[in-house]
């Protein structure tokens, strides 16, 4: 793990070799982090982004991701109203 992005991690015991201060980011819900982390007194930072940029930034990365083909219709306003209901969402 080189870039600090946890979402892949499948042993956290591996953090603890990489040198201090360790900055990682993560789309986990907090409650998949381990939960030590915060009786430990350590910090999270908690960042959420306006629903409306999360709407065209998935719009666009689902366009150009193939894999995601099967989440996103190619008309926009099909994909708002799929977005806004959590219907083929993944995120």
């Amino acid at each position: 793990m080189e870039d600090g992005f946890l979402d892949f991690v499948n042993d956290f015991s591996s953090l603890s070799s990489l040198p201090s201060p360790r900055l990682l980011y993560t789309h986990l819900p907090a409650q998949y982090l381990p939960q030590d982390h915060v009786k430990k007194g350590r910090k999270i930072i908690h960042i959420v982004r306006d629903p409306r940029d999360i709407a065209v930034s998935a719009y666009h990365h689902f366009l150009n991701v193939p894999q995601f083909e099967r989440f996103l219709t190619r008309d926009w306003d099909e994909h708002l109203a799929n977005f806004m209901s959590g219907s083929k969402c993944i995120m």
